[in-house]
């Protein structure tokens, strides 16, 4: 079967492209979101969720001391938007080279 295309062009096929943009898409929305806010001498936790859910409730503040939920949940949430973006992102390219590779001949 000749469809005309030569070299690495022959091996790239639709599916692959999908399922490959897929599973990154998949990962960037699961894939934990660490913040480093906190201070002082006890220990900062690390991870406040994913793209999907903010849980900012273990960065508690004790009386006197710097507001570190609020600013765990600026961090986590600006972190948040992040990975969504770059998940539009990823499925855009997956979408434009998908298509691309279908209109090819």
């Amino acid at each position: 079967m000749d469809d005309g295309l030569s070299g690495w062009a022959r091996w790239i096929r639709p599916v692959p492209v999908a399922a490959f943009g897929a599973v990154v898409v998949a990962l960037l929305l699961i894939w934990p979101i660490s913040s480093g806010v906190g201070g002082g001498d006890h220990p900062t936790p690390r991870f406040c969720g994913n793209a999907f859910v903010v849980d900012v409730s273990r960065w508690s503040n004790p009386p006197g001391e710097p507001p570190y939920q609020f600013l765990a949940y600026q961090d986590c949430a600006a972190k948040q938007v992040t990975h969504v973006a770059l998940a539009v992102g990823v499925l855009a390219g997956t979408l434009l080279g998908v298509t691309v590779l279908r209109r090819r001949k």
